[in-house]
């Protein structure tokens, strides 16, 4: 007896097509770069639109007293990631 086998995940809703390219093309990975920028930097200007406020301010000067540890472990997952890629 025949069993199916499922290979990815998405054949157990919608059937993959064996050519289906899991890819991205690098337009589409630099709009997500920039994307991503974007809202660091709305967060950021929210922040500190909202700093006027005493107990919101505490929020802004708990992630800046943090910027350094926080690049630190930004600057290791990303040598990590591109470790694992190679």
């Amino acid at each position: 007896m025949n069993t199916p086998h499922f290979s990815p995940v998405c054949e157990a809703f919608l059937p993959c097509p064996s050519s289906l390219q899991l890819t991205s093309s690098p337009l589409q990975t630099a709009y997500s770069l920039i994307s991503g920028a974007v809202l660091v930097l709305v967060m950021c200007r929210l922040l500190y639109l909202l700093s006027f406020q005493p107990r919101l301010s505490l929020i802004a000067g708990s992630i800046y007293l943090a910027t350094p540890t926080l690049l630190y472990y930004l600057a290791t997952l990303i040598v990590v990631s591109v470790g694992c890629m190679c």
